[in-house]
């Protein structure tokens, strides 16, 4: 899995819609439903795209400080990539705070 957003607006909207508290007051029916949950999520190829431009963040901005010769902070960039993101989830989580 990549670092991919998904609008939490968009996707609440369409549980709402899912369960009957949309508009129209009746709940859609199963093939309806997926449709509606498969229109929120980004297509695979969007999510790739926006993890190469998170990725070339990391390379422009960290990879110099963190990296297997430096190993600033105990992290090292280049040892991970985009495609490992779920195996290394715990290091991400700090990354981010």
């Amino acid at each position: 899995m990549t670092l991919a957003r998904i609008k939490v607006p968009g996707l609440l909207s369409v549980l709402l819609l899912v369960c009957g508290c949309g508009d129209s007051g009746t709940a859609l029916n199963d093939q309806q439903a997926e449709a509606a949950v498969v229109a929120a999520v980004p297509a695979q190829a969007e999510l790739d795209a926006q993890a190469d431009e998170q990725w070339s963040m990391l390379n422009k901005y960290c990879m110099d400080c963190h990296n297997l010769d430096d190993y600033s902070g105990g992290l090292a960039f280049d040892l991970m990539s985009h495609d490992t993101v779920l195996k290394d989830a715990e290091v991400w989580e700090k990354v981010v705070r």
